[in-house]
C-alpha cells in the first residue's frame, strides 16, 4: 500500500475478465494451425484472475457474465459478504483450471507424431485434468441423507462428441442414483459383436441389426409391457426412453460404447 500511495496508483475493487475463446477456436470446423492456436492462448487474463481471486478479501473477481446481476446486487448491499467473495474466488480458480486443461489437452495432441524415435508421443498423457460440470443432483433412494451429483464434460457435447451422459435431459425431481446406474447397465449389457468385415451385430435383435424395438425391449426387461410400435413417438413413451429412441432411429448410435463412454471425435 505504501508503494501504491507513493506512486499515486489506486487500488482495484472489482476485476472482470473474459478470456480468449481458446477452446472454441481450436475445435472450430476445419481445425486451426498450430501458430494460430498458440496465439489464442490467453496469458494476461488468467494472471489477473488468479491475483484478484487470491486477494478476494479486498477484490471481487468475476469471470462469468451470468454473475453480473449478482455482482450489482452485492455492491448495492454494501459489499461486505465474505462468503460471496470467496464463492467468486472459487469460481475464478475453477474457470482458469478448466481453461488451462483445454490448452494442455490441445498441446498434447499436437505432439503426436513429432518424434518418431520416442514412443511417449503415442501413449496416453501421463496426467490428465478433466473439467466436469454438475448438471443434476441425485437421490440415494432409501438413504435420502446421502447426497450425490451427476457430472459431465459439456465440452464434448458442444462438438457432438458426447455420449449418453451429455444427451440426457430431465425435468422435475432429481434422478435416483440407482435408476441411473441401472439404465446404464441395461444398455451396456447389450454388447455389439463383430458381424463380418464391415458389419456389426446388435445381439438383442433377432435379426442382429440395429432397430428401435430391440432397444425398447431391452429397457423393459424388468416390466411386462408391450412395445407400442407405431405409437412409439406418442407422449405415452417414458421420458427417459424417448430421447434414446430418437437417437437410435436417426442412426446416431454406432456402438454401445458411445452410450456408456464420452469419446473424442464422435
Amino acid at each position: 500500500m505504501e508503494a501504491l500511495n507513493k506512486h499515486g496508483i489506486g487500488t482495484f475493487d472489482v476485476v472482470v475478465v473474459n478470456l480468449y475463446p481458446f477452446y472454441d477456436k481450436v475445435t472450430s470446423i476445419g481445425g486451426i494451425e498450430f501458430e494460430d492456436g498458440i496465439e489464442n492462448i490467453d496469458i494476461g487474463g488468467p494472471a489477473m484472475i488468479r491475483a484478484a481471486a487470491k486477494n478476494n478479501k479486498d477484490v471481487l473477481v468475476v469471470v462469468d457474465p451470468n454473475d453480473y446481476p449478482l455482482l450489482v446486487e452485492f455492491l448495492k448491499g454494501g459489499g461486505d459478504d465474505q462468503h460471496f467473495r470467496r464463492r467468486l474466488a472459487w469460481k475464478a480458480f475453477q474457470h482458469v483450471a478448466s481453461y488451462d486443461s483445454a490448452v494442455a489437452e490441445w498441446l498434447w495432441k499436437q505432439t503426436s507424431g513429432i518424434s518418431k524415435s520416442s514412443a511417449d508421443y503415442d501413449k496416453f498423457p501421463p496426467s490428465l485434468t478433466v473439467p466436469l460440470e454438475c448438471i443434476s443432483s441425485l437421490r440415494y433412494g432409501e438413504n435420502p441423507h446421502q447426497k450425490a451429483a451427476f457430472y459431465v464434460d459439456k465440452r464434448l457435447a458442444e462438438v457432438n462428441a458426447g455420449g449418453i451422459a451429455t444427451s440426457i435431459q430431465h425435468h422435475g425431481k432429481d434422478w435416483e442414483l440407482g435408476s441411473v446406474t441401472l439404465f446404464m447397465d441395461l444398455i451396456y449389457s447389450g454388447a455389439v459383436s463383430q458381424g463380418g468385415d464391415y458389419a456389426m451385430c446388435w445381439t438383442p435383435s433377432s435379426r442382429k441389426v440395429l432397430e428401435v424395438k430391440s432397444f425398447y425391449n431391452l429397457l423393459l426387461l424388468i416390466h411386462e409391457k408391450v412395445f407400442p410400435w407405431k405409437s412409439v413417438w406418442k407422449p405415452t413413451v417414458p421420458s427417459k426412453v424417448s430421447f434414446f429412441l430418437w437417437t437410435a432411429a436417426l442412426g446416431r448410435v454406432l456402438t454401445t460404447d458411445n452410450l456408456w463412454k464420452q469419446v473424442d471425435g464422435g
